[in-house]
């Protein structure tokens, strides 16, 4: 009952429609105002977002760390700050929905004890991740091209620098770091099974999961035999900025072992998702230092262990799909509960406890609520008005 996409995939890209140089994109304005800095950040984490402190005018606001994203500030506090807008652009999200959003320039910004000048971020219309998470916007990328950041979880610290000799570093945990238009940093990461391939990912920490696997991804590896499938299913359980996903055919995959600098997760669970691009997400945290030197574009991941880490687990046979302030399925993975329920069907109850009328934002803050069982009892609604009881076990 996998509730991951729940937590609505935040990765925004410009569409190819903009096809500005580097160097001249909207999103490139401003840089630090010092020329040498290091400043160490204390940083909460809400189902697994991490939250930063950042001063505008002389004011404390709570920002999501979103390396997958550029910076961006709700509609709220445009109206309060009213930031001069430079343009408006074509935007693509997660799902490939596409809209126009603004994008403005901020005088100052303040990240610990760094002062960011001219800061171009996008104006987000109301979005129900502001309200879960009582945050202002998200520090993304285009901030941060400049500068190098280490993420500690073990710590919850953020290490914010220009220079890498504030930082310990191993060059044998680095690999060479790519960065798109809107500076989202893009990594090489090692796919093994029977054979050995490489996949170029984003590093998006905005993305709660360990890694989604893009169809077209898919398709490119399966000559090479690189994923084991699990199950299949159609529908959708995902949200982008501006919507839910349309029902697709996804699966969920074993990857034997993932390499990332040297350090190996061995059976890693992998879905699919509709993004043109594979990601890696913020759950790496768990398992190492990460650092990002956007300055030098190198990737670096020191693990927490010497020893590979074993990511096996078992899932439930449905996923779910929150809508009009009601749960419904969004995946049957077991074929073998298809003719008990269905895609679509409404979730009434789960171990007694009613979800006629849901609260979203719990379901987002809280996403393992009812998936720590190994088993539950569920009552659905289908299409056609029938109620009924099963239930469902890991698998």
């Amino acid at each position: 009952m996998a509730m991951k996409y729940m937590l609505f995939c935040l990765a925004i890209c410009v569409s190819s429609q903009v096809c500005e140089a580097q160097n001249s994109s909207p999103f490139f304005g401003g840089k630090a105002k010092r020329e040498s800095y290091c400043s160490r950040i204390p940083y909460d984490t809400v189902s697994t977002k991490i939250i930063v402190p950042v001063v505008i005018e002389g004011k404390t606001y709570r920002f999501i760390l979103d390396t997958g994203a550029p910076t961006t500030i709700s509609t709220e506090l445009f109206q309060k700050l009213k930031p001069t807008v430079i343009r408006k652009l074509h935007i693509t999200d997660a799902n490939n929905a596409a809209d126009s959003l603004s994008i403005v320039s901020l005088n100052e910004l303040t990240l610990g004890d760094v002062t960011f000048s001219d800061v171009r971020a996008l104006v987000a219309g109301p979005n129900i991740i502001f309200d879960c998470f009582g945050v202002d916007g998200f520090i993304g990328s285009n901030m941060l091209r400049h500068s190098i950041i280490q993420l500690n979880h073990h710590t919850k610290q953020l290490v914010l620098t220009d220079s890498k000799k504030n930082l310990t570093l191993n060059k044998k945990q680095s690999s060479s770091l790519y960065l798109d238009k809107q500076a989202g940093p893009y990594i090489w990461i090692g796919l093994a099974n029977q054979k050995k391939v490489k996949e170029q990912v984003l590093f998006d920490t905005g993305m709660g999961a360990l890694y989604d696997l893009s169809l077209r991804s898919l398709t490119l590896f399966e000559p090479h035999q690189v994923f084991i499938e699990r199950a299949k299913a159609v529908g959708s359980n995902s949200f982008g900025f501006f919507g839910a996903a349309t029902d697709t055919l996804q699966y969920r995959l074993l990857l034997p072992q993932l390499d990332i600098n040297g350090g190996i997760l061995t059976d890693v669970p992998v879905e699919t998702t509709v993004d043109s691009n594979s990601r890696i997400g913020a759950d790496l945290l768990l398992y190492g230092v990460v650092t990002i030197d956007y300055r030098n574009q190198k990737f670096y991941f020191a693990p927490f262990s010497k020893d590979p880490s074993n990511l096996m687990k078992r899932d439930f046979p449905i996923s779910l799909m929150p809508r009009d302030g009601k749960l419904f399925v969004g995946f049957v993975w077991d074929p073998a509960l298809e003719k008990q329920i269905s895609q679509g069907d409404q979730i009434l109850t789960i171990d007694g406890e009613s979800y006629e009328q849901i609260d979203l934002c719990t379901l987002i803050l809280n996403p393992d609520t009812f998936t720590r069982k190994e088993q539950v009892t569920i009552k659905i609604k289908n299409a056609s008005g029938e109620v009924r009881e099963l239930l469902i076990t890991r698998k």
